[in-house]
């Protein structure tokens, strides 16, 4: 007897319907932690693109404060602050 075909017969089309859809919810998960991973250095990005003196405490806010939307937006404005003409 074979007895995948009993479980798959028990299961019936729900199952495959439900491991489709447990399939996209991961995908969307995965492209979703990834587009939140590059917002997340957008800052330190930013202030290697822009050459700002202060890149490393940049990077040190966005690492370690990131996470709360302050530290983020504190590490965004240090990034895109004026920097001093170039000698």
């Amino acid at each position: 007897m074979d007895f995948t075909a009993v479980i798959e017969e028990e299961r019936g089309p729900w199952w495959r319907a439900a491991c489709a859809t447990g399939r996209v919810a991961w995908i969307v998960f995965l492209v979703l932690f990834h587009i939140v991973t590059v917002a997340y250095f957008v800052p330190w990005w930013v202030a290697i693109r822009r050459r700002v003196p202060n890149t490393g405490s940049v990077a040190v806010i966005d690492v370690f404060l990131g996470w709360t939307v302050i530290g983020w937006i504190v590490a965004l404005a240090m990034a895109c602050r004026s920097t001093g003409p170039e000698l």
